[in-house]
């Protein structure tokens, strides 16, 4: 993966981190592990309940402004992350939050900085004909990435 940094003429370089903590929970259980949650609209920036395709459960990704690559996960993370959890579940056992996985997030604004909307730079900033790079694009650029494809066609098409 490539290590995107954030960096400007009065910030050190670093990058942005995301770690996940997962429900120590089978699908079968599932819903007993659930069954008091409110999971539709979490109300914790960040921190959300996300099902894969076996029914395992994973919370998060937070942030953490980090200075080089980092995909470890601590176990004491979970209980910051119960914290969070608790504001639309109560009911969480921290005892089932469990180390899950970690990835670099795409962030283009540092950490004292409003949040930056994502990037699309085509040959019209880089000089480089046929190619676009896309910048920190994460959920919303997802929900709108029709509209994106779009975009980077036009701007090969120029």
């Amino acid at each position: 993966g490539v290590y995107y940094r954030v960096s400007g003429p009065e910030r050190e370089d670093m990058g942005s981190s995301g770690r996940l903590i997962s429900l120590a929970c089978t699908a079968a259980l599932l819903g007993g592990c659930l069954s008091q949650a409110t999971v539709s609209t979490p109300s914790a920036p960040g921190i959300h309940l996300t099902l894969d395709l076996t029914g395992a459960a994973r919370f998060g990704p937070d942030v953490e402004w980090i200075k080089s690559p980092d995909y470890s996960v601590d176990p004491a993370r979970a209980g910051p992350f119960a914290a969070s959890i608790r504001r639309y579940w109560p009911e969480v056992d921290p005892g089932r939050l469990l180390p899950g996985y970690a990835g670099l997030r795409p962030k283009i604004a540092g950490p004292d900085e409003a949040a930056a909307d994502f990037r699309i730079d085509g040959p019209e900033i880089h000089g480089i004909s046929g190619l676009v790079n896309l910048f920190g694009i994460e959920s919303p650029g997802l929900t709108s990435c029709l509209a994106v494809s779009r975009e980077v066609g036009r701007r090969l098409e120029a």
